[in-house]
């Protein structure tokens, strides 16, 4: 099996999940390009779909905080939480260039 891809420079990346056709069994990736050397680095791979996962629990966060701050609108007048606008992680390539990804979180309306 061969998968094409096209894979962003850092700190973009890429998400692609791929499904053996003979068992099934699925693997997620999140890839990413050296910024240096244009190597692509596999940052992740696992059965769990990391970026889906970490996307729900913000999506979860952000709902608390908005359900927070309507709730104490009529007391409050102003409520605010600082919401992080993305995920991040150092990568040393085999270059030795370091970046960092990112992965966009939700943020409240």
């Amino acid at each position: 099996m061969e998968l094409q891809v096209e894979v962003p420079t850092a700190p973009d990346v890429t998400r692609e999940t791929v499904t053996c056709p003979k068992c099934k069994n699925t693997t997620h990736f999140i890839l990413a390009r050296c910024p240096a050397c244009n190597k692509v680095t596999r940052y992740f791979h696992s059965d769990l779909d990391f970026v889906t996962e970490i996307t729900k629990l913000s999506d979860a966060y952000v709902g608390i905080i908005a359900g927070i701050k309507a709730s104490i609108n009529e007391y409050i007048a102003e409520f605010n939480v600082t919401l992080p606008k993305r995920w991040s992680a150092k990568i040393t390539c085999d270059c030795g260039e370091t970046y960092t990804i990112e992965i966009p979180l939700p943020q409240l309306p």
